[in-house]
C-alpha cells in the first residue's frame, strides 16, 4: 500500500514538473515579448524576436532532458535521509547539466547568426 502511494506521489510530482516547465516557458516568452521593446539594448534587436512556434522545440527538448536527468539524480525518490549537502549537490548537478546541454542545443540549432569557427 505504501509503495503504491509513493508511486502516485511520484506521478503527481512529475505532472507538476511538466506544468511548471510549460508555465515557465510561457511566462519567459511573454516577458521577452513585453519587455523587448522597452529594453532593446538588453534583450537584443526587437525586429528579430522569434515567434513562439519557432521556440517550442526548446520546451520539448527541456522536457525530454528533464525527466531522465532528474530520475537518474534521484529527484523523484524520498529525500528524508539525504543531507543538505547531498541535496544541494543534486540540484547543482542537474542545473549545470541542463544548462550546458540546452545551451549547446540552442547554439547548434537556433543561433544561426553566431560564428561557429
Amino acid at each position: 500500500m505504501l509503495k503504491h502511494h509513493a508511486e502516485q506521489i511520484q506521478a503527481g510530482i512529475r505532472l507538476l514538473d511538466i506544468l511548471l516547465c510549460c508555465a515557465a516557458f510561457a511566462a519567459a516568452f511573454a516577458f521577452r515579448e513585453h519587455f523587448a521593446p522597452l529594453l532593446p539594448g538588453l534583450l537584443g534587436n526587437v525586429g528579430n524576436l522569434a515567434s513562439r512556434d519557432t521556440l517550442t522545440w526548446l520546451l520539448g527538448a527541456s522536457l525530454a532532458l528533464h525527466f531522465p536527468l532528474y530520475s537518474n539524480l534521484g529527484y523523484y525518490e524520498s529525500i528524508r535521509q539525504k543531507t543538505p549537502q547531498a541535496l544541494a549537490t543534486m540540484v547543482l548537478k542537474a542545473y549545470a547539466l541542463e544548462f550546458f546541454i540546452l545551451g549547446s542545443l540552442i547554439f547548434l540549432f537556433q543561433a544561426k547568426e553566431t560564428s561557429r569557427y
